[in-house]
């Protein structure tokens, strides 16, 4: 990873550095203002960073669906685990529900 240079003594710097733009957008999204969090329905919520390797087959479905619905990779995703968790949920008794998202 590359080091600063220090700023000069005496001189504020006038512009930000690509990763402190990326630090600041990074604070931003997990405080829930802007973002993927800031497009759901609880826009106080948050967000959580998620890296993961997916197969290439499944990435470019991934790029298809969201070009197509015209939102993020991140909104698609979200919105693929939210609906799967809600179907999963409905066919569960109440006690296994309760288990599930107590446990989850």
């Amino acid at each position: 990873m590359a080091r600063k240079k220090p700023p000069k003594p005496g001189r504020p710097r006038l512009y930000k550095t690509a990763s402190d733009r990326q630090a600041a957008y990074r604070a931003r999204a997990m405080r829930g203002e802007g973002g993927i969090a800031a497009k759901t329905d609880d826009p106080g919520q948050g967000a959580r960073r998620l890296d993961l390797f997916l197969p290439t087959t499944a990435c470019l479905a991934l790029r298809r669906l969201a070009r197509r619905k015209g939102r993020s990779q991140a909104q698609i995703v979200a919105d693929l685990l939210l609906k799967a968790d809600e179907r999963v949920a409905a066919r569960m008794s109440e006690d296994d529900r309760e288990d599930y998202y107590i446990n989850g």
